[in-house]
């Protein structure tokens, strides 16, 4: 990446049962400026990246604690030996019910058991779809606990019964874990718009053709993972707009907020005197064009292809540098 990187960039270290109980390496990697810890409760697909359930957790979150780096973590507690999904493999519907928001809801509970044993540990919630899970997580924040939450641009503007045949380019809205239903949305919303929710994230997980099985349209043997980080913002503020969504709050959900949990707020997250003059120069009004010739990620397939979004990003400055300007990154 050295004379590449146009952007400042920082590392989460990973939390596996091989280390959780190893204070020692964990340490190690806070010392060497790991911004916190990541782990999956339920099996990710990468054999690196082993299932991490409620008691391999607490293993690591003395040391989390004493240094108090966040966890932050796909919450899903799935059994061990899922039951194999019944229906046609290129139909979203097949896709959803085979991770119902009990697996979402039985993950947070657990979390928040822990939150309230490790009081020093910030706790982060990843990419929430389950609407649902909101009650909990208000009850929690109301009673102390220092957990936290983000849901992604996708869980915000897509919605189930939109999403085409896996034959029609569906299988590229699978991710995990999944878009829910349009009310699901609309809840969502709400707890972003409460305070419930506390940021946005791109969860970006872009992935070839192939990955993504467009050919078979099987949604049970794609890969999961949404390429959508470029569209973020402009997905975020089209679908907001019709909330009543306000530039403060994009600035809070999307900088302020993210640069709190990465405890980044000395030098990130908000334009004030003696911090990093990080921003864009943006048009709310304008046309975001979302043809595959102007996506600049190496992997184009994305379900933002063609869609009508609004929020223009003329420029991009870094540290006050100009890295990006009207589509063409700087040299």
């Amino acid at each position: 990446a050295e004379g590449k990187l146009k952007v400042d960039a920082a590392f989460w270290g990973g939390l596996v049962p091989e280390n959780s109980g190893n204070h020692t390496l964990l340490e190690e990697m806070v010392k060497m400026g790991v911004l916190g810890f990541k782990a999956f409760m339920v099996n990710s697909g990468i054999n690196d990246f082993a299932k991490s359930p409620k008691a391999v957790l607490a293993e690591a979150l003395p040391l989390l604690s004493r240094y108090g780096v966040p966890l932050y973590v796909h919450a899903e507690d799935a059994p061990d030996d899922p039951p194999t999904p019944e229906g046609d493999p290129t139909k979203y519907a097949t896709y959803l019910a085979s991770r119902p928001r009990e697996w979402e809801s039985n993950a947070i509970k657990q979390l928040i058991e822990l939150s309230n044993e490790f009081k020093g540990t910030p706790i982060h919630v990843a990419h929430l779809s389950d609407a649902d899970s909101l009650p909990l997580l208000k009850d929690a924040k109301a009673s102390g606990s220092k957990i936290t939450v983000e849901t992604c641009p996708h869980y915000l503007y897509f919605a189930a019964e939109e999403i085409p045949d896996g034959k029609n380019s569906g299988t590229l809205y699978k991710c995990a874990p999944p878009i829910r239903e349009a009310e699901n949305r609309d809840r969502l919303w709400e707890g972003l718009q409460e305070g419930v929710i506390d940021l946005i994230g791109s969860d970006h997980s872009p992935s070839t053709g192939d990955m993504k099985e467009i050919q078979s349209g099987n949604f049970l043997k794609a890969w999961g993972g949404i390429n959508g980080l470029q569209m973020g913002l402009a997905a975020t503020w089209t679908a907001g707009l019709k909330r009543g969504i306000t530039y403060e709050n994009i600035a809070q959900w999307w900088s302020e907020a993210p640069a709190k949990l990465a405890g980044l707020t000395k030098t990130k997250g908000s334009l004030v005197a003696g911090k990093d003059a990080d921003f864009v120069v943006w048009d709310p009004e304008e046309d975001y064009d979302t043809r595959t010739e102007y996506y600049h990620h190496k992997n184009k397939e994305t379900p933002y292809k063609d869609l009508p979004l609004k929020g223009y990003v003329w420029s991009t400055f870094v540290r006050g540098q100009e890295v990006y300007r009207n589509g063409h990154v700087s040299e």
